[in-house]
């Protein structure tokens, strides 16, 4: 089983996927500014209902960002506790990188908002798993400059509360366990001791 986290945001994700039964499971909620306090009880509910337990995990796979500096270094700092609670192995995944799985058939972009004034955005070409551009944090008064050289012609521009955002966001862990079982099979794990947050700096001339 792999249990998959993303905190990058105001929403919490949770994936389950059990390999050995062709099952996945996902569940969301707001953690309103209390993530620390909520998380595990979460977790332990959410293993509960599907009959799962923490022994039976075999991986722990976390987003890593950006997004909230807060949330995701929670985030992070957990699935890395609780891997070495568990002696398992933990897989960070960029938390762009998941919201962009959901449909790789199609050129797209994801973008958040930063408490600094700015909108990250990457670019996502088809069939790419990676960004060919960002992130990068782009100034608030430049993103519609931005916006018009780097996305002409992108399908899918998915986020929330940006202009020329045109999708929600999906289930991130989902996404991010995913995007991580062939590393999981190939036995590519993430160094517990280096995994840290993404953050994403300001660029000169504002991102462009």
């Amino acid at each position: 089983m792999i249990l998959g986290i993303d905190t990058s945001g105001e929403t919490c994700y949770i994936a389950l996927i059990d390999q050995a039964n062709n099952a996945v499971k996902c569940t969301q909620f707001n953690h309103n500014r209390q993530l620390i306090e909520q998380l595990p009880a979460y977790i332990d509910a959410f293993l509960a209902e599907n009959n799962a337990t923490l022994k039976a995990i075999e991986c722990l796979v976390c987003g890593t960002g950006p997004g909230s500096f807060t949330g995701v270094r929670v985030g992070v700092m957990y699935a890395k506790t609780l891997a070495f609670a568990l002696g398992k192995p933990v897989i960070g995944i960029s938390s762009f990188d998941a919201a962009a799985y959901e449909d790789i058939s199609i050129n797209r972009a994801v973008v958040c908002t930063s408490k600094r004034n700015e909108v990250i955005a990457a670019v996502y070409p088809v069939y790419a798993k990676s960004p060919s551009i960002g992130p990068v944090a782009v100034a608030t008064a430049a993103w519609d400059d931005w916006l018009t050289e780097h996305l002409p012609g992108t399908e899918r521009i998915i986020g929330q509360g940006i202009e020329g955002a045109n999708a929600p966001v999906g289930n991130l862990a989902l996404g991010a366990c995913l995007l991580a079982e062939p590393l999981l099979a190939t036995g590519n794990f993430s160094d517990i001791d280096s995994l840290i947050p993404h953050y994403v700096a300001t660029s000169p001339g504002g991102g462009m």
